[in-house]
């Protein structure tokens, strides 16, 4: 608080010759919400974060540790979403490769006892489950481009993973 103080009364005192003497009141005010100090993050600022050790001997190293527990707990619960994200992704895969097989040796039972309609039927349902494989396994996705000016005609890049 005392550094806040200081800088107001430094500020203030060289832009004085810049206010009219009924005014001086408002320029203090304008400049108070000049100086102050914003800050954002799991710690506090320096000097906030050295007064807190001056209050409570440890207090500075509670904090520290707090913020690296959180730090910790957000980053395991990213993984776990993103490893279940995944074994849904493998489960769902193996899946339809197993229904894919099944598919595959239904069209050669029926071929080989002589339904081949039914077999072309089965097939077509097999080739369904193809193109879902596929689509998991490849995706288009569009990376973004800087705002095209007005008589340019790009259109986003599309590449394949």
């Amino acid at each position: 608080m005392e550094i806040e103080e200081e800088d107001e009364r430094l500020t203030v005192e060289a832009l004085e010759p810049l206010f009219r003497p009924d005014k001086k009141d408002l320029g203090v005010q304008i400049v108070a919400t000049m100086v102050r100090r914003v800050h954002s993050g799991p710690l506090p600022a320096p000097e906030t974060y050295a007064q807190y050790e001056a209050v409570h001997a440890g207090a500075a190293e509670r904090i520290l540790k707090m913020a690296e527990k959180e730090q910790d707990h957000r980053h395991g619960s990213e993984n776990k979403i993103i490893f279940h994200e995944y074994g849904i992704r493998y489960v769902a895969q193996f899946g339809a490769i197993f229904a894919l097989i099944l598919l595959c040796s239904l069209v050669a039972y029926c071929a080989f006892v002589g339904e081949p309609i039914t077999a072309a039927v089965i097939g077509a349902v097999g080739a369904i489950v193809v193109a879902f494989l596929r689509y998991t396994q490849i995706k288009i996705d569009v990376e973004p481009v800087e705002k095209p000016l007005p008589t340019s005609k790009k259109l986003p890049v599309k590449r394949k993973r």
